[in-house]
């Protein structure tokens, strides 16, 4: 009460000296700047500036914890910040353990206001399958695991994605790798309405289809927010199907993103080239018994985030 009157008080001194007082935003105004900030630098693939886009959100969440997208941003900007760590190893690792338990931190708040959002659900599912591998808890992995299924079962074009994401870390041979090229496959199925054919999955027929953003299809394609959802989601499968060996379906996937209008002026566009040229060296790589020659895939490198959202 004392610091609310203190603050009128020095509004009223200031208009009778002539001076008008600074304008105050809400803090629906500064939630909005905040999320522009998050969503400019993210697009820019600004990775350097996720701090300030931080430093932005924070101030909002500490005036206010009951707005649920701002809490979500928050957990999804230190998610990018612990998936793309590998861009500076001069860093310890403790810091990429910090962000992703921050991560979790701001997404179960995230979940508890946004009980039915199935896109919360998957990343702070992905935040525990992480945390159970350096916390050695099996248990945190099987949660992870079990909201990215109930995200695959609310909105399956986005949660497939995130089945396949976690798994690829994995052994080829494990049954949740296999599950995760089977949930790649049907996440394909999802946003053409139809089972396409594994033996020759050309898109040709289907590029018609990317236009419709309406729904869960706004996972399947290019949008506002994702500029290269589908380059980018051709390049992951690749990867996933190039380690489990399966050199012809994967340079007929890693094609797929040829496809797409203007693909040569996309960032990663050499990166690709370079994934469609390699795919039989790659593979031999991967079946060889020495793992410490595996080539990195997305989900290892540095741009696994920005693949899909940064715009140049």
């Amino acid at each position: 009460m004392l610091r609310r009157l203190s603050v009128v008080l020095i509004a009223l001194c200031l208009t009778a000296c002539g001076v008008e007082p600074e304008p105050t935003q809400t803090i629906e105004e500064q939630a909005a700047e905040a999320k522009t900030l998050f969503w400019e630098v993210f697009n820019a693939g600004a990775y350097e500036r996720i701090p300030e886009a931080q430093t932005k959100l924070l101030a909002v969440y500490e005036q206010d914890q009951t707005l649920g997208e701002n809490a979500m941003l928050l957990g999804v900007s230190y998610y990018w910040y612990a998936a793309e760590w590998r861009r500076d190893l001069s860093r310890p690792n403790s810091g990429q353990y910090e962000a992703i338990l921050n991560t979790d931190k701001y997404l179960t708040v995230a979940l508890e206001l946004r009980p039915n959002d199935a896109r919360i659900m998957c990343w702070l599912g992905g935040a525990k399958t992480f945390r159970s591998q350096v916390e050695r808890k099996p248990a945190l992995m099987d949660e992870g695991l079990a909201l990215i299924d109930k995200c695959a079962t609310l909105y399956p074009s986005f949660g497939l994605i995130l089945k396949g994401f976690v798994s690829s870390f994995l052994p080829v041979q494990s049954d949740l790798y296999q599950e995760g090229i089977s949930a790649m496959w049907r996440n394909v199925d999802v946003c053409i309405d139809k089972e396409i054919d594994r033996t020759n999955p050309d898109f040709t027929s289907y590029m018609h289809l990317t236009n419709n953003l309406s729904g869960q299809y706004l996972a399947c394609w290019n949008g506002p927010t994702a500029p290269h959802n589908l380059e980018g989601f051709w390049f992951f499968m690749g990867d996933v199907l190039t380690k489990a060996g399966h050199k012809e379906q994967a340079k007929a996937i890693y094609n797929n993103a040829l496809l797409v209008p203007d693909v040569q002026k996309w960032v990663f566009y050499d990166k690709l080239t370079a994934r469609i040229a390699t795919v039989d060296q790659r593979a031999e790589l991967y079946s060889d018994s020495d793992m410490k020659n595996d080539p990195p895939m997305v989900t290892q490198d540095t741009f696994q985030c920005v693949l899909c959202h940064q715009k140049q």
